[in-house]
């Protein structure tokens, strides 16, 4: 649904706010739980009534529906006003970065100028570095070339804001090769499908660390939600959990340092996440632990047996000897004599296909690879198992059976949360 035109009694209170500077910035930390520091802050502004007694939404400060002069106008006074409050801190904490929005609607009219930024960031006497350029992802269409190189040649940051799972986002990270991504809730809020976008969020990790740019995890509202980001390695972090129990405006009141608020909040959020950490790796020891108990018990049933009699062997422990989703029995090659015992199961929505069958070559797998190498056992990485869809793991043993020969059991378990 499209928004609702601008009544003249909202513009005229925009236009009072644009003529008496009524603007006030407000600011949330963006934090680094490992290092117990904080990078920068995020600039958020709000424009008073001109009675001042109430704040204007973003949606009438911000409208499009306002004239061109008025929307440059705001846009600038925003980033003039949160540029002045940042600059004492800037003075203590040289490194501390701020992080602007910049309107992306206003690069079409003819009053905006994007050197004016960099005039007004240069006035200011910041370092160019320490700005960091917030873009929303639904707004990179309107990012030239010509502006992404400006600010490039500047030495301001580019950021991606409000990232979500469902975005187009390789090509977004083409255009703009970002120095920092902000993600927003859809990557780990808690619900039905907080599995499947944990493997999203994985993967996007997995390519920060490649491309060299800065994952964010923001709205952060809780401290449960905190230590889950934690758990998927993103560990710089910004929301409402930061700030819920203090002064979001910045100012030294009494000489105090205003930085130095925050870094109880970070300090007691590593503290419970070391703790929920060290708990997780016991649990997940005992599993592995129980997982190797019942893969062994497998092995000691088939090495009593031939070579002849492992399929149906297989299909009879399967379902019956614990957790394992699937089993499988490779030669000293490789090759897999067996099919692939499989508890019966619906068709996992989100599950890889099976692709291996009797005499498929395994030889290049790892789980074959570590056992030629001498290993006695091995785990893989987690994946998507065809059975159930969720994480799953194989662990592979070798074994002798009656009649002496050298084989490898393979059983698929469930890979332990």
């Amino acid at each position: 649904m499209a928004a609702a035109k601008l009544g003249q009694e909202e513009r005229d209170m925009v236009e009072a706010v644009l003529q008496r500077e009524s603007i006030s910035s407000l600011f949330q930390p963006v934090v680094s739980i490992p290092t117990k520091r904080i990078l920068g802050f995020e600039a958020f502004s709000e424009g008073r009534t001109p009675k001042g007694d109430a704040c204007l939404s973003p949606q009438v400060l911000f409208s499009p529906d306002l004239e061109p002069d008025v929307q440059v106008g705001i846009d600038r006074l925003c980033r003039k006003k949160a540029i002045a409050q940042f600059k004492p801190i800037q003075e203590l904490h040289p490194d501390m970065l701020l992080f602007v929005n910049v309107n992306m609607n206003v690069l079409k009219f003819k009053e905006s100028d994007p050197k004016y930024f960099f005039q007004q960031v240069e006035g200011a006497g910041l370092p160019m570095h320490t700005i960091v350029t917030e873009i929303p992802f639904s707004m990179l269409d309107a990012l030239s070339p010509e502006i992404i190189d400006f600010y490039r040649a500047s030495g301001i940051k580019l950021c991606i804001d409000n990232l979500g799972v469902d975005d187009p986002f390789l090509a977004a990270f083409s255009k703009v090769k970002p120095d920092m991504v902000k993600l927003n809730r859809t990557f780990f809020a808690e619900d039905e499908s907080a599995s499947y976008r944990s493997s999203v969020l994985e993967g996007l990790i997995n390519f920060s660390d490649s491309a060299g740019f800065t994952v964010i995890g923001q709205c952060v509202e809780s401290r449960e939600e905190s230590v889950r980001l934690l758990e998927a390695r993103v560990d710089v972090q910004q929301g409402y959990y930061y700030t819920k129990d203090e002064n979001t405006k910045l100012t030294r009141e009494g000489g105090r340092d205003p930085v130095r608020m925050f870094f109880g909040k970070i300090e007691q959020t590593y503290r419970l996440f070391r703790k929920t950490r060290k708990q997780k790796i016991g649990e997940r020891k005992q599993s592995f632990e129980a997982m190797r108990g019942e893969v062994r018990k497998i092995v000691n049933k088939i090495a009593r047996i031939g070579e002849r009699d492992f399929d149906p062997v297989l299909r009879a422990l399967i379902g019956n000897t614990g957790q394992a989703l699937s089993m499988f029995i490779l030669d000293e090659q490789g090759i897999q004599l067996t099919g692939r015992a499989q508890v019966e199961s619906e068709p996992a929505q989100n599950g890889g296909a099976r692709t291996d069958v009797k005499g498929m070559d395994h030889s290049m797998r790892d789980y074959f690879l570590y056992m030629e190498m001498g290993y006695d056992k091995f785990v893989t990485k987690p994946f998507a198992s065809p059975c159930t869809g969720r994480p799953a793991v194989i662990m592979a043993l070798p074994f002798y059976n009656m009649e002496n020969e050298r084989y490898i059991l393979c059983v698929e378990m469930p890979y332990p949360q």
